[in-house]
């Protein structure tokens, strides 16, 4: 078993955020419903903890144009669409895509260099709906509420289009006006707070999002943030969301870097992206930290921020994929992640993605405790629900590194208690590459697109409102999230009790690719403040319990020995894929 040592009086000031803990649990995507189809995850957001949403690839909301083509189907949105289906829900993507971006004739507008035409007919509706909801999180909706702040990723979404905007003097006047509305002066908007965060961009470094070249990049970027800050100086403005974020050597990362300095461009974040999928390993988080922190100093951006914008254990949507990342290996890569992150000098994140989209947090498998109901969590969401825990315990301890023996350790001390979470992971870079399936040919059945209408014929109130943001002005906002048309397709709310004895015996389907072998952990925590200290055990493991997002306390086969103020946990169930998270109590 790995022996864990850990000190209830000693703090260390060089983990998470001068000693405190990162909220580095961001996610991409939205607790609304993006798209017929995707089910609503207010509630469900609350109970991962998360305080940060990247609005990225919504499809629409949040993207200042998109010139997404009707016949295009190499969507992630299709990857789980019928065959049949395939070509008239390729169209419904692209004209929602198309019709709800806020400037529907920029495209055109900008090819034509007429920017009267490009800021014709904005269609704020959708973006001023999707940021509120995100951001109101109505406490009378969602007790336990949290407050959530949006990132607001300048740009398309995957689909949108890959050429570079042709007048980049129009492209920063219709960014301008983004920034008036939602930073600037909220009451045009009317979303609780303003947006603090603009990206400029997503992953330039790849064709299928950028097709122009590097100079002109440096020009947009340039025009772009200077608009921003002279519209709002407090605004914090970055990018580029690079998607190579160990490159500190390419034309997005130090060839930007050194533009900014040069002529003096203003670059509060510089944000890159993570998918671990040629190593799976979670400590590359610190190598791509530092190779972004040293860029950053080196050239006099020492108060810059460096943001992972986008990670995951792979990047490739499929449909083998969409199980492997809500399996109980992908919940303890998470949860390595999360604590490496702590360890190094990462100050926000965002993971891909939070919702049930694909390389989602969620999907649709009958959920076992009521299989009336649609899937209500994943193992993947349970490594986000333990981590919020730690925020219990916010000051966080010496703890040993036993990364190089697949052991990632983070703890912390609050008011009541210390909390430990250990993950432990075994790289495996089976787990991510792209069309492997998994081993028994079980695959979890996932959300996708519901385009038996055309976007004309999204008619009915509830469905223009939640897709496309228009709001009746008499609608109290506590109404806001009523019951859609049909119901049978959201989440069960319903949690079961902590309660492990009432536990059905497995899940309807238990994870294709656990091979536990190690004997897990003994966790000895000296100097507490007590005697007589309880505890407290959760943990992510296959075949647990898939009816919660935060696992139900179980203390079975753990042994507990105190000795005056020390207590030793002996826990043998701590085997390799698990995540699991100790709560001493005084």
């Amino acid at each position: 078993m790995q022996q864990i040592n850990i000190d209830a009086n000693v703090t260390d000031k060089n983990l998470g955020r001068n000693g405190l803990i990162k909220d580095i649990n961001g996610v991409n995507g939205t607790p609304i419903s993006f798209m017929p189809g995707f089910p609503d995850l207010q509630d469900q957001f609350n109970q991962l903890g998360v305080s940060h949403v990247r609005l990225h690839d919504i499809f629409g909301p949040g993207d200042i144009e998109n010139d997404a083509s009707t016949t295009d189907t190499t969507s992630q949105l299709l990857l789980a669409v019928p065959s049949s289906e395939k070509k008239r829900a390729a169209t419904f993507i692209a004209d929602m895509m198309n019709k709800r971006a806020i400037f529907p004739h920029a495209h055109e507008g900008m090819r034509k260099h007429d920017g009267t035409l490009a800021a014709s007919n904005p269609n704020w509706q959708p973006t001023d709906y999707y940021i509120t909801k995100t951001m109101q999180n109505i406490e009378s909706l969602n007790p336990g509420h949290i407050r959530r702040d949006v990132m607001f990723r300048i740009g398309r979404s995957f689909g949108g289009g890959a050429n570079a905007p042709a007048d980049i003097d129009i492209y920063a006047d219709l960014i301008g006006e983004a920034v008036k509305r939602y930073s600037a002066d909220i009451s045009l908007s009317g979303i609780p707070r303003k947006i603090a965060y603009w990206e400029i961009w997503n992953e330039p470094d790849l064709l299928i999002f950028w097709g122009g070249n590097a100079a002109t990049f440096y020009e947009m970027y340039e025009k772009v943030a200077r608009k921003i800050k002279s519209i709002d100086p407090t605004a914090k403005v970055g990018g580029p969301g690079v998607a190579d974020g160990e490159n500190g050597t390419g034309a997005y990362t130090k060839g930007l870097v050194t533009y900014c300095q040069k002529n003096n461009v203003p670059l509060d974040f510089l944000s890159w992206h993570y998918y671990a999928h040629l190593t799976t390993d979670p400590g590359k988080f610190a190598t791509c930290a530092k190779v972004q922190r040293t860029l950053l100093d080196r050239y006099g951006f020492k108060s810059a921020e460096s943001i992972c914008s986008e990670w995951n254990i792979t990047p490739f949507a499929s449909i083998e994929n969409a199980t492997k990342v809500q399996t109980s290996q992908n919940a303890a890569f998470i949860a390595a992640s999360f604590i490496t992150m702590n360890r190094c000098s990462v100050d926000k994140a965002y993971y891909y993605r939070g919702d049930a989209g694909f390389l989602g947090l969620f999907n649709e498998e009958p959920n076992y405790l009521n299989p009336k109901y649609n899937g209500f969590s994943t193992y993947a969401a349970q490594a986000f629900g333990l981590y919020k825990e730690m925020f219990g315990t916010p000051n966080l301890l010496a703890s040993p590194d036993y990364s190089n023996k697949d052991f990632y350790i983070l703890s912390g001390r609050g008011t009541n208690a210390v909390n430990v979470l250990v993950a432990h992971f075994r790289k495996d870079v089976s787990l991510a590459a792209a069309a492997s399936p998994p081993p028994n040919k079980k695959y979890y059945r996932q959300y996708y697109v519901d385009s038996g209408r055309k976007y004309e014929e999204i008619t009915d109130d509830w469905s223009r409102e939640h897709w496309l943001g228009e709001v009746k002005a008499d609608e109290n906002a506590d109404n806001a999230d009523s019951t859609p048309p049909s119901s049978g397709d959201t989440p069960s709310s319903a949690a079961p009790t902590d309660d492990p004895a009432s536990e059905p015996a497995a899940p309807v389907s238990a994870s294709p690719f656990v091979k536990a072998t190690s004997n897990g952990v003994v966790v000895t925590v000296k100097n507490l403040p007590t005697r007589t200290p309880l505890l407290e055990v959760r943990r992510v493991k296959d075949k647990g319990n898939l009816g919660v997002i935060l696992p139900v306390v179980d203390n079975r086969g753990v042994t507990v020995k105190t000795s005056g103020t020390t207590i030793t946990i002996t826990d043998p169930n701590a085997t390799d894929y698990t995540v699991s998270h100790y709560s001493i109590i005084w």
